[in-house]
Order: C-alpha cells, then sequence, then structure tokens
C-alpha cells in the first residue's frame, strides 16, 4: 500500500469518542480532522491495522 492508495472511506474510527466529518478522498499529510471528542481508535480498514490512538477532551 501507497500513501495514495489509502483513501479516507477506508479508515474506521473505534473506540469510545466521535470525529465527524472525516476528510473526503486520500488521506494526506496535513490534512485535520475536526469535532473530535472522547478516544478515537483509528482502523485501516483493508488490514484491520491500528493507524493510532488519540484522546480528546
Amino acid at each position: 500500500v501507497t500513501p495514495g492508495d489509502i483513501f479516507w472511506d477506508d479508515i474506521d474510527q473505534i473506540g469510545s469518542g466521535t470525529c465527524d466529518p472525516f476528510p473526503t478522498g486520500n488521506v494526506s499529510a496535513g490534512d485535520v480532522i475536526t469535532n473530535c471528542s472522547g478516544i478515537i481508535i483509528l482502523r485501516y480498514i483493508p488490514t484491520s491495522g491500528v493507524i493510532g490512538v488519540y484522546e480528546f477532551d
């Protein structure tokens, strides 16, 4: 998988928090997710790999 092959639609939010909405299109450096609260775990759906765990107030 190359960076240009990863789309926001391929990323799932798991955990007790929420972020809404995700950006659209390819995932790129500098993309920003907003309106987040709680604990967010980002998972890459095709491989079930965890991308990151983030905690928001």
